[in-house]
């Protein structure tokens, strides 16, 4: 659609640091799009787009760590591991709720993350990890 062929060229067109600062937030506020595809571009393009120093961004990112679409939550977790980094306190506090909640999915979705954004040899997310190893849930 058009939000998706915009969201893809924005970045191709931006120039100078107000207009990608404006394109950053655009793109930043359309990661609620109804559609998967539009908000995989954004996601996209914001790698394209954002610097490590943008707290906004990994704000906005991690606030969406449990989007319904594997893809666009791979491409989340893809984007935070490089502008957040591997064991980010506020990446892996969002993970950590997601670990506590009753819904199957996203307890898995948050185990899935932690192993690609938790530092190896983490204690806290290997201990995490290790108590769902008890769960009932077969799902998980």
């Amino acid at each position: 659609g058009v939000r998706h062929a915009a969201a893809v060229t924005l970045p191709r067109l931006v120039d100078g640091e107000a207009m990608t600062a404006a394109a950053v937030a655009t793109l930043t506020r359309l990661l609620d799009d109804a559609y998967d595809e539009v908000r995989l571009a954004c996601v996209q393009s914001l790698g394209l787009l954002a610097t490590p120093d943008d707290a906004a961004v990994v704000d906005a990112l991690i606030a969406r760590l449990d989007d319904t679409n594997a893809e666009v939550r791979q491409a989340i977790i893809d984007l935070l591991a490089r502008l957040a980094g591997r064991g980010d306190a506020r990446v892996l506090a969002a993970l950590h709720a997601m670990l506590a909640r009753t819904d199957t999915n996203r307890r898995r979705m948050a185990v899935e993350s932690l192993w690609q954004l938790a530092e190896h040899g983490d204690p806290d997310a290997v201990e995490r990890i290790a108590s769902c190893l008890e769960s009932r849930d077969a799902l998980l």
